[in-house]
């Protein structure tokens, strides 16, 4: 059975990793991006745009999960998508 305590002390570790790691893991997804979308023979501007957004995207992802928790989290994440989806279903992406 795990006790509250349990559980919180684990929330507070995972926020700690998350806190120390992900801006490493940002910057070597945002490298990764580009890098891919240069082998692949895209120009440096694309590249540079895409992987901005990617960097963002992460840093968004890492910094409302550090905010609202897992459940606000997932929330964030659904409404998120659902808006791009419907952004992309009448044709403004």
């Amino acid at each position: 059975m795990i006790m509250k305590n349990d559980a919180e002390e684990r929330e507070r570790v995972r926020m700690l990793w998350i806190r120390t790691h992900m801006p490493f893991a940002t910057s070597m997804a945002t490298i990764a991006l580009f890098c891919i979308l240069k082998i692949a023979g895209e120009t440096d501007t694309y590249a540079l745009l895409f992987a901005a957004s990617m960097f963002f995207f992460v840093g968004f992802m890492a910094k409302t999960r550090e905010w609202f928790g897992v459940d606000g989290f997932v929330a964030v994440m659904c409404a998120t998508a659902a808006i791009l989806w419907g952004l992309q279903r009448i044709g403004w992406l």
